[in-house]
């Protein structure tokens, strides 16, 4: 669980630095994988163009972000599940103009 004091130090101190973990991309992969973490005491902040997706994820207490920024404003981590179709429009689209400059600004 996050926050734990079990373990070795490098765990301790990597479980710390994961507490807030932002999630963009809940599809096949995505959601399963982010369902997961809320399951193991997590908190996520998640971002999809499904916004049924985004409801699901809500049901286990993740909470939503309306773009990339906000989700890079709000975590300690991001973890991006895109099919490889969208990873480098993702990348130009979004990475400067929003994960960067939302993570300068938190």
């Amino acid at each position: 669980m996050p926050g734990q004091v079990e373990g070795p130090p490098s765990t301790i101190k990597w479980e710390k630095r994961m507490e807030k973990v932002g999630f963009i991309g809940l599809g096949r992969m995505g959601r399963p994988m982010a369902s997961n973490l809320c399951r193991r005491g997590f908190r996520l902040t998640v971002n999809d163009i499904n916004p049924e997706a985004v409801a699901e994820l809500e049901l286990l207490q993740a909470g939503s972000a309306a773009t990339v920024a906000e989700v890079a404003q709000k975590s300690d981590i991001i973890v991006t599940m895109l099919p490889i179709m969208l990873v480098f429009p993702f990348l130009q689209k979004y990475f400067l103009k929003g994960i960067m400059i939302g993570a300068i600004k938190a």
